[in-house]
């Protein structure tokens, strides 16, 4: 065994510790993974592994919440110790590279280990945000420290619940990973819609945290809403194909269409606080164009065989808009987004018609200048925004219908043999309902 594998056969036993740990808190946890995460990435791309752009999602996802975490008043704690040891584990497979190139089996085992590191401490997190909530809503159980300095008993519900739907949606994106089978072939209609579904959460987290702009939020609104359309084309397709049941057709459709409605509320929104000269990145565009195309060609263009690794890229695709959605929020939520001072200006009357002044400078206006959106707009961009994420996390749970295909799948590839897949994740709480700002509605 190379040194590399061992290494990371030593990460995933310190991943499975960890679970185990008794001395663990989701403030410590939530700053502590994003690392263990940027750092898988580094080992992924230091051994060359064939699907390192899978685990440069679940990096990204980690990271806006890590950028969300030091930009607000999340509670700050000491790391995750048990965590910092999975973390030493990768950093020195990443450190260094291994004297001879893995061969394709060692690549495949390296890449399972890495993506079971991940997944299991991922599953850690998610249970410490589920276990912090049943101990603030049943006050005489023990206390593991969760809401020791975390303020008001409302606002750490909203963070552990926050925290609970995101950690769920990295832990599915995971696990897809892993019961995920190797490509069919570069033409095939599995490989092509697996490769667009990742080549557009790429490109979305990267549009989003590089450019930090409306005119990309409402492009961003507006691609995520037509691919939601076109999921639920392609679901209708499925059900005529008899490739899914009704009941799974019939649990997601309507929270679909509900998703429809956010991203398209929030694209109109954005949409007014743009520039419509403004660039917005070319491959965000290509990306949601190939997605679509892959999407509309439907379920029949797939042999029956390939159908269950067709799910596998959909459910992978549900669990990364929870990311890209949650992306989205936080832009939002932490005043980093930028748009045209005129436009700013414009709505702020809009919207706020009783105040005579303006938090907007008029030489910023005159002289056509983008500035941070006033806390009164981004207030106005919440609402739609958190019912995006909500919606996003609904759908994903919602999919569990899907699950059998997965097994299915594993027992052909390994003869009909009895497979145990890897446990599904517990249902999360109900999401917290964030009713929307008390201003006048917008066109």
């Amino acid at each position: 065994m190379s040194d590399a594998l061992e290494s990371l056969h030593t990460a995933h036993r310190l991943a499975l510790r960890a679970q185990a740990a008794t001395s663990r808190t989701v403030a410590g946890q939530t700053q502590t993974w994003p690392y263990l995460a940027r750092i898988a990435l580094q080992a992924a791309r230091t051994l060359s592994l064939p699907r390192v752009e899978l685990i440069e999602r679940i990096d990204l996802a980690a990271q806006s919440f890590r950028d969300k975490i030091e930009r607000t008043d999340w509670p700050g704690q000491p790391n995750e110790s048990a965590l910092l040891q999975v973390a030493a584990r990768l950093h020195a497979t990443a450190r260094q590279a291994p004297k001879q190139p893995l061969s394709d089996a060692e690549k495949a085992e390296a890449e399972r280990l890495i993506l079971s590191s991940l997944w299991t401490t991922a599953n850690v997190v998610s249970r410490s945000a589920r276990d912090g909530l049943c101990e603030l809503r049943f006050p005489a159980s023990a206390d593991r420290g969760v809401a020791a300095g975390t303020g008001d008993r409302a606002g750490t519900l909203d963070r552990l619940k926050e925290t609970y739907v995101r950690y769920n949606a990295i832990e599915q994106l995971a696990l897809n990973g892993l019961r995920d089978a190797p490509q069919t072939g570069a033409d095939s209609a599995v490989s092509s819609l697996k490769q667009a579904v990742a080549r557009w959460d790429v490109e979305a987290h990267r549009g989003l945290m590089t450019h930090r702009s409306t005119a990309v939020l409402h492009v961003l609104s507006h691609q995520q809403a037509a691919s939601a359309k076109a999921l639920q084309v392609f679901l209708y397709a499925a059900k005529d194909a008899e490739a899914i049941d009704s009941l799974t057709l019939e649990r997601l459709a309507p929270v679909l269409d509900r998703s429809v409605s956010a991203w398209l509320d929030l694209s109109n929104l954005a949409a007014d606080l743009s520039f419509a000269a403004t660039r917005v990145p070319v491959p965000l565009l290509d990306s949601a164009t190939e997605l679509r195309e892959r999407l509309h060609e439907g379920i029949a263009s797939a042999h029956p065989a390939e159908h269950p690794e067709i799910f596998t890229a959909l459910s992978a695709h549900l669990a990364s808009s929870v990311s890209v959605a949650a992306a989205t929020h936080d832009i939002i939520s932490t005043g980093e987004l930028r748009g045209p001072a005129g436009a700013v200006a414009r709505q702020m009357a809009e919207h706020y018609p009783e105040r005579t002044g303006s938090l907007v400078d008029p030489r910023d206006v005159y002289r056509g200048r983008t500035i941070v959106l006033p806390r009164e707009i981004r207030q106005v961009l919440d609402a739609p925004a958190w019912q995006c994420m909500a919606h996003a996390n609904d759908a994903l749970n919602r999919s569990s219908g899907l699950d059998p295909l997965h097994t299915q799948a594993a027992r052909r590839r390994i003869g009909h043999e009895q497979v145990s897949a890897p446990p599904a994740s517990e249902m999360p709480p109900p999401f917290p309902h964030r009713p929307p700002p008390s201003v006048s509605p917008a066109r």
